[in-house]
Order: structure tokens, then sequence, then C-alpha cells
């Protein structure tokens, strides 16, 4: 698995080759060809489709020439990253990335109830699943780029960034113009208009805190600056190399506002008062072109009528988990007051009940069908009735011993009964390691199931087993966007006396700027670390 620091990876002398950037055609994937083959769509298929290439997994309920242009620019996209970070034009993740192009606020309302008005699209990672939501569109992608920007980066170089650049990067790379032919990065009208139009944020503020941090439209000027000192740092080799010292500083534990007056030369005004300058003259915008870049292979897929209607509860459902109670982590960036945080506890109750019956009542339409059969087991576990949940995966394993997935969730629904019984709790975590065990068989990539697994052992007194840390390793590797799996598998490298490579794998998320009660807790045991006194406070996958 590759996994680089990306102050190694020599980004800035490729993009600042000026003009018209490098011709991606050498080295790219020779896979790709003119030809997607399509499926015909049978008469019991539904509106959704699934597009899949070899980086991506993409649904839609909308125009299929729109969908397979979308994964185009989103496969054009990935190679150019790779290109700049000096990585193989051919390579394909661990894992694909799923993504879901919908039509309205409605539909993500199924998924994220209670998301602000003026989203158009998100990127979550958890336990459950890793997946993207954006609004259908011709032309702008530039929320999905800035999501599978951080995306990428935490797959093949993790690393403590200051949270300033985790975003500038994303902005500096997601708001790139992807057409037929060429890429251009440089341009971001929207934070170039929050920089003429709004208050600025010292600087001292962007390089030491966090969006969270921040209020009203200090939180958008964060993003701004943000994007504008990543672009200063990057369109000058010198300045580079100052950005780079700055990185190594900061990875090191130095103070983020001394650590870059240092590197820089600079006090923080005066860097401030630099990047004013900087912003006033023309901003370097880079082109690069596309010759000779084969089209992605893709497929597209008809989708049963059954996903119509539980398509977009499933991974509402996969980003809740089984272990959720209702009571969601009181995350660091959380506002309001006492008072709004149990009216909004209690408005989540509500939608879970209301939830729940919707799903009864579709998966009730479609009896038979796989997904319904899946998604109605997976609520009655999440949202209602366990047992009854438990009783409907048991029978759903029996008529399907070959489902990966049905095997891994009875296997899932196990550990939350052991979680919920601590008298039967050994026995039903020996249970569930074994049916995630032939889930493994039958599928061994997928994080969910390795990670299981290694939670099912975890009453082992001699946890972890070499076994087990390799385990635990693998899922984090897959998956090293899903931060409670990041640190459990730094708690069990503490426990083996890793200290340091745990240490590495907790400061992305410590750093992390949306990391919440996660990264708080990733903070914590790094301190523990650097006191000599242990692997801090439990979180989630602790039991």
């Amino acid at each position: 698995m590759v996994r680089r620091n990306w102050l190694a990876a020599g980004v800035a002398t490729l993009i600042l080759a000026g003009g018209v950037g490098p011709c991606l055609a050498s080295g790219a994937a020779a896979q790709g060809t003119e030809v997607d083959k399509v499926l015909v769509s049978p008469a019991q298929a539904g509106r959704w489709m699934k597009a899949e290439s070899p980086r991506f997994t993409v649904y839609s309920d909308g125009d299929e020439r729109l969908l397979r242009d979308y994964v185009v620019k989103l496969e054009r996209f990935d190679t150019l990253l790779r290109h700049l970070h000096n990585m193989p034009l051919d390579g394909v993740p661990p894992r694909k990335l799923s993504i879901f192009l919908i039509r309205d606020r409605a539909q993500f309302e199924v998924v994220w109830p209670g998301m602000p008005s003026g989203v158009a699209g998100f990127y979550t990672s958890s336990v459950g699943d890793i997946f993207a939501m954006a609004t259908r569109s011709r032309d702008d992608n530039t929320v999905v780029q800035h999501e599978y920007v951080h995306h990428f980066m935490l797959q093949y170089f993790p690393y403590g960034y200051p949270a300033w650049l985790v975003e500038g990067y994303a902005e500096y790379f997601g708001s790139a113009e992807v057409e037929r032919d060429t890429i251009t990065i440089g341009r971001n009208t929207g934070r170039g208009g929050n920089l003429e139009d709004i208050a600025w944020v010292p600087i001292r503020a962007v390089l030491s805190k966090r969006p969270f941090e921040l209020k009203g439209s200090d939180r958008a000027m964060f993003y701004a600056e943000a994007w504008l000192m990543t672009h200063y740092f990057m369109s000058d080799p010198a300045r580079y190399q100052q950005l780079t010292a700055y990185m190594k500083a900061v990875g090191n534990g130095d103070d983020p506002v001394k650590a870059m007056e240092a590197a820089s030369g600079l006090s923080a005004e005066a860097l401030q008062a630099k990047l004013r300058d900087y912003m006033r003259v023309k901003i370097q915008v880079v082109t690069h072109t596309l010759k000779g870049l084969p089209a992605p292979p893709i497929e597209v897929t008809p989708l049963s009528k059954a996903s119509d209607d539980l398509l977009l509860a499933d991974f509402s459902l996969r980003r809740l988990g089984l272990a959720n109670d209702g009571e969601d982590d009181e995350d660091e960036d959380s506002e309001g007051t006492l008072e709004a945080r149990a009216e909004a506890r209690s408005q989540r109750a509500k939608w879970r009940a209301a939830f729940l019956a919707d799903i009864r009542a579709r998966a009730a339409r479609h009896p038979g069908d796989r997904l319904a059969e899946l998604v109605l087991a997976r609520a009655e576990l999440a949202l209602g009735d366990p047992e009854k949940g438990r009783v409907l995966i048991e029978t759903f394993t029996q008529a399907r011993p070959d489902d990966a997935e049905g095997l891994e969730l009875a296997g899932l629904a196990r550990l939350a009964a052991g979680d919920r019984n601590e008298d039967h709790q050994v026995a039903l975590y020996k249970e569930a390691g074994q049916l995630l065990g032939q889930a493994y068989k039958l599928d061994p990539t997928r994080y969910q199931t390795l990670y299981g697994y290694a939670r099912s052992r975890s009453l082992d007194p001699k946890y972890p087993t070499p076994n087990v840390m390799a385990v635990l390793e693998e899922a984090q590797g897959l998956a090293p966007q899903v931060s409670a799996i990041t640190l459990d598998t730094a708690r069990a490298m503490i426990r083996r006396d890793r200290h340091d490579e745990a240490a590495a794998l907790l400061q992305p998320v410590a750093n992390s700027p949306h990391g919440g009660a996660d990264a708080a807790r990733a903070r914590a045991m790094l301190k523990a670390l650097s006191e000599g006194s242990g692997s801090g406070p439990k979180g989630e996958g602790d039991k």
C-alpha cells in the first residue's frame, strides 16, 4: 500500500511549469478505451443507475450522459492529482469512493436530516461507510473535488498538517476547472470574492485555529485566506521551500505562528501584507493539457426498483451505524445552548421513529429483494427492535450464505448485542468473529469486516495479538479517513509499545479541521504519549 509523506512528493515543481502544464498521456493506464459497456435495462429496473470506473462508483437517478461525463471528469481529476504527486497514472485506490448525484434537497434530507440549506454537497467517513453526495451539475464539481482532495491526501500522504493547509490545499486543487482536454488550477472565484468583499481574519488566527473556532463571516474568511496562502507559497520555488520547512516544524510540534515566522522570515502581520499584495497582482493560473489520455472504462448498470425506495436510506443507515443510540457525539464545533441541543436531540429522535416506519413500509413493497431485506434488517438493528433485526439478518444469511455483506451485518449485529449485554458479551463477540471471518473469506477488501473482526477479539487478555494487529492495520490502511479506526489502531499499537507509529497515525486526526470529538481524543492520546502516561481517553471503539 502506498503511504508517503507529502513533504517528499515534489508537488510544486510540477505546478510551477507555467503556461500549459505537462501532457498526461505518458504512463496513462492502458485499460482505458472509448468503449463503455452498458447493460440493457430490464423491465424491472428503477430510476437509479450505478456507474463503475477504475476509481469511483457513482450513483444517479438522472440523465445517463451527465452521469458518464461526471465520472470522466472525476477520473481525470484523480489522474491530475496523481501526476502532480509523482504517482503512477494508472494506479487505483485500495477501495473505490462512492458518490451520489442527487436532484434536490429532499434527497439530502434522507441521508443527513437537518443539512443547512446552502449546502451543495458533503463527504462522510464513518465505521459504516465512506461516501460523498452532491447535487447534479454539468459545470460545477468543486464541492466533491474539494472533499476528494481530503480523501486522497489521507489515503496516500497522511501527516499532521496544520488546519489551514489542510483546507487551503483542498481549496487550491478542489477549485480546478476540468474540461474535455484541459484542467486549469489557480482560479477560485468564490474565495477571491470573499477576499475582496469581507474583512480579513488576522493571519495569526488562520495559522493557529480551526474553522469551527471562528464565527460568522470569519469562518468563510478562514477558507479564503487559507486558499490564498496556499496559492502564495506554491507559486514560487523559494516560498515552497519555506512551506516545506514550516510543515516539518509544525509536524514536530512547533507553535504554528512561530514556525511560520521562522520559515518565512516575516512576522505574521508582514505575511498578511504580502498576501494582500499578492492578491492585487495577477495570480498565476496553470492549465494542464490532457492530450492522448484514454477515456476511462465506465460500466453503467441499472438498479432495481427497490433502489428507488431504499438506496438513499441504506447509506443513511450506514452513516448512523449500529452503535448509534440517538445521542450523537457533541462535537467541538457544535453550537447553541443546552436547551437548543436538547431540542436537536428530540428532533433526531422523532426523525428516527419516522424514518424507521417509512423504511418498513417501503421494504414491504419489495418482498424477496436483496436490498430491501438488508436495509430492513439494518434499520431494525439501528433504529428499531434489535431482536427483530437479528432474526431478519439470520434469515437473510441462511438464504444467501455466500453474501459477504449479509454475513458482515450479522457479525456486527452480534457485536452490538454484546455491547448491550455484558453477561453474554464474550459468547456474542465469539459468534461475531466467526461470522466476520466467513465474510472476510468471501470479500477481503471491506474495511468494515476487518475492523469488526478486530473488535470481536478485543476481549482477549492478549489483545492485540500479532494477527489482530495486522487486521487492524489492514483496516486502517483501507480506510485512513475513518478516525475511529485510526484511534483504535493507535491504541493497539501503544499496547504493543509502538509509540512512534501510533503518534504518526494520530497526528492527522488531531489536526483535522473537522475532527470533532475524535480530534480531541487524538490530541489527548498524543499528550499522554508525550508524558509517558498511556493512551489517553477511550472512544467508541473501546469496549
